[in-house]
C-alpha cells in the first residue's frame, strides 16, 4: 500500500500511472490511500495548510480517473482518529462511501520506529470520552462488514483482543532505510536488508526469538492496528471464520470479495 498526504495532485497521479504502466498484465494490484483528516476545513486544521483539503481531493479526483483505466487499482482513503476529528468521522466515512473508497478508520499509534511521534501524544492523544464516541461510531451498520471494524468494535466494548496475531509469521515490516521489525509498533530490529538477504532475516534468530513473544510484548496487549489485523485474517483463521459466520450468509460474500481477501486464498 502507497498513501500520500495529496498535495501535489499532478505529480502524484503521474507517478502512480507510471507504477500502473508497469504492473500491467502482472497480476499484482496497486493499493494506494490518500489520507483525509476531515472535511474541508477540518482537515486543513490538522495538516496546518490551507487548502490542503482541496488538493487532497483533487487527488483522489485523478486517482479515481486511474482507476476507471487500471481495473488492478485499489483506492482508499486513510483517516486517524484524532481530539480534532473525532466528532466528524461519520462525515469522512459518508465522503468514502459516496465516492466508492475503501476506508481505514482508526485511532493513533504512538511508536518509535515507524511514526516517531512519541513525544507528541500529549496533542494526539484521544480524551477520557473517546472510547464511547468510538464505539458509537464503530456499531454503524455500513461498518458491519469490515472486519478491521469488527475488532476494533470488540475490543472497545470488552477491552480484550478478540484475534491473535501473525506478525513475523507471515509478514515483517521493512523501514525506508532497510530496517527490519517484527512489525510496525515493536520497536526492537531483527535485520536490515542492506546487510542481509530477506530470507536469512525471516530464518534468523532474533526472528524466531520474536515469533515466541509475538501477543506477549506490551505494545501487543492493546494493539487494533489496522494493517496487523489484516494480514493476521487468513493466516490466523480462527478470528475470521468467526466473523464470517456471525455476519451470515448474505453478506459473507461482500466482506470476503469487497475487501479483497479472495487474493488470499485463490489459486
Amino acid at each position: 500500500m502507497i498513501t500520500s498526504n495529496g498535495l501535489l495532485p499532478e505529480r502524484v497521479v503521474a507517478n502512480y500511472r507510471q507504477v500502473l504502466k508497469g504492473l500491467r498484465g502482472s497480476g499484482i494490484d496497486l493499493v494506494s490511500v490518500a489520507s483525509i483528516d476531515g472535511i474541508g476545513g477540518t482537515h486543513d486544521r490538522i495538516r496546518g495548510t490551507r487548502g490542503a483539503f482541496r488538493l487532497a481531493t483533487g487527488t483522489l479526483g485523478g486517482m479515481l480517473e486511474l482507476r476507471k483505466e487500471f481495473p488492478n487499482y485499489q483506492v482508499g482513503l486513510k483517516t486517524t482518529v484524532l481530539p480534532d476529528n473525532i466528532d466528524a468521522l461519520g462525515e469522512i466515512l459518508d465522503f468514502a462511501r459516496e465516492r466508492g473508497l475503501f476506508h481505514i478508520i482508526s485511532p493513533a499509534f504512538f511508536t518509535e520506529t515507524r511514526f516517531r511521534n512519541t513525544e507528541r501524544r500529549d496533542t494526539l492523544e484521544l480524551g477520557p470520552d473517546a472510547p464511547e464516541k468510538l464505539l458509537n461510531f464503530y456499531n454503524r451498520r455500513d461498518l458491519d462488514t469490515g472486519y478491521f471494524y469488527s475488532r476494533i468494535r470488540d475490543f472497545l466494548a470488552s477491552g480484550k483482543k478478540s484475534w491473535t496475531c501473525t506478525a513475523a509469521y507471515n509478514y515483517l515490516f521493512v523501514e525506508y532505510e532497510g530496517t527490519v521489525y517484527p512489525c510496525e509498533l515493536l520497536p526492537e530490529p531483527i535485520g536490515s536488508i542492506r546487510e542481509e538477504s530477506p530470507e536469512a532475516i525471516w530464518t534468523g534468530e532474533r526472528a524466531k526469538h520474536w515469533r515466541q513473544r509475538i501477543g506477549k510484548a506490551w505494545p501487543c496487549r492493546g494493539c487494533i492496528e489496522p494493517g496487523a489485523v489484516r494480514y493476521s485474517a487468513i493466516a490466523e483463521g480462527r478470528s475470521y471464520l468467526g466473523f464470517l459466520r456471525k455476519l451470515g450468509r448474505g453478506k459473507y460474500t461482500a466482506t470476503l470479495h469487497g475487501e479483497g481477501f479472495t487474493k488470499y486464498i485463490d489459486k
